[in-house]
């Protein structure tokens, strides 16, 4: 054989060698790589794939992942965020005879804004005290316990109900979060001091009507119901993103009532300035975009004697205090007896800011309990 065919040959072999070794490397790197899971340049488009590259796929995915989670924190955090806001409305000598009568003519509008379609309008029983008069009534409203348990058993200027006994200290101890406020209507010489002596400090808003500008009703021992409302708007636009309980006590149908009778034009006015002083207090509320958040209660120490200018004689005219509210499934519940009573108010109030019943165990055993139905 010639020696440059030979040459020839040889060379193309080393070539073709040469080529078959290339092709091998190349295929063991690749099964390598894969092995790895290291990525590669060709990827199947219907295979999801997460990656760390800034392009508009990986935005795409990762803004969705994000939002979702943002999402979920952000509910989770409004459930637990979700403020409690509660204003209890207490009446001192309204008649429910006498306020159903004028509900049915219509003549107190704001009353019949408050219930609207979802809220309550009926009645409640005083059984924990014989005696209908103010003091007892305000102790039972506060505290869900009778006079045999509160010791108030009448105006005595000296009482003080028991420490730790009214619904703003068991908040108070319960939740350090929720703002407390109380603004009075009326000034005697047995209430808001001394019935309130010694829940006094544990409340942030005190307004007795020393505190605040008023004009009088009647006589100077009852402020106009609209001054009192004035005065809780204050605490209302201040607290508005706060959880907060405030009672609010309008006194003018008792200082009518004594006065001019139950029978009198004065009597009606007193409670038209009620539901005045009640439209103030719904307008702020809405104002301040918490109407629909916020519950309200209205109910009474205690009634009036049909015709009469007093309170004293223990019947149904005096026992029966009106109950109403904004959401009736606050109070649509019966706790116990077959009645609703007014001993049930201040359970269904510690209730709503999600105390337990064993927190309040010395009024369960008092026979008296929460409302609420929810």
């Amino acid at each position: 054989m010639n020696f440059k065919i030979l040459s020839a040959l040889i060379i193309v072999f080393l070539v073709i060698a040469l080529i078959l070794f290339v092709l091998l490397i190349n295929q063991n790197t690749s099964n390598s790589l894969a092995d790895q899971n290291i990525p590669i340049s060709i990827i199947n488009k219907n295979t999801p794939i997460l990656i760390e590259d800034s392009n508009e796929n990986s935005n795409e995915v990762s803004n969705d992942v994000l939002n979702k989670n943002s999402n979920e924190v952000s509910n989770e955090d409004s459930e637990e965020d979700s403020l409690k806001q509660f204003i209890l409305i207490g009446v001192d000598g309204m008649q429910y005879a006498h306020y159903r009568e004028m509900m049915s003519s219509q003549t107190l509008p704001n009353f019949a804004r408050l219930i609207g379609s979802n809220g309550f309008d009926g009645n409640a029983t005083i059984t924990g005290h014989s005696n209908t008069v103010t003091k007892p009534g305000n102790a039972e409203l506060i505290t869900g316990v009778g006079s045999s348990v509160s010791g108030i058993t009448d105006n005595d200027s000296d009482k003080s109900l028991p420490e730790g006994s009214s619904t703003f200290e068991r908040l108070n101890t319960f939740r350090e979060d929720i703002v407390l406020g109380v603004i009075y209507g009326k000034n005697s010489s047995y209430l808001p001091v001394p019935l309130l002596k010694n829940a006094e400090p544990k409340i942030d808003w005190w307004r007795a009507m020393s505190d605040y500008n008023y004009s009088q009703y009647i006589s100077g021992t009852y402020a106009n119901s609209i001054d009192v409302a004035k005065e809780a708007t204050n605490f209302i636009s201040i607290n508005a993103n706060n959880n907060f309980y405030l009672m609010v006590y309008f006194g003018v149908p008792d200082g009518a009532g004594h006065k001019y009778g139950e029978n009198s034009i004065e009597y009606t006015n007193s409670l038209v300035n009620i539901d005045e002083g009640l439209g103030v207090l719904l307008d702020s509320l809405q104002t301040n975009n918490i109407l629909n958040n916020t519950k309200i209660i209205v109910s009474g120490d205690h009634g009036w004697n049909e015709g009469a200018s007093g309170h004293s004689n223990n019947d149904i005219n005096t026992k029966t205090v009106l109950l109403v509210s904004n959401d009736s499934f606050l109070v649509s519940g019966i706790y116990a007896g077959g009645v609703r009573r007014q001993c049930d108010i201040a359970p269904t109030i510690l209730d709503y800011f999600g105390m337990q019943p064993i927190n309040y165990a010395d009024i369960n055993a008092f026979g008296c309990g929460s409302l609420s139905s929810n």
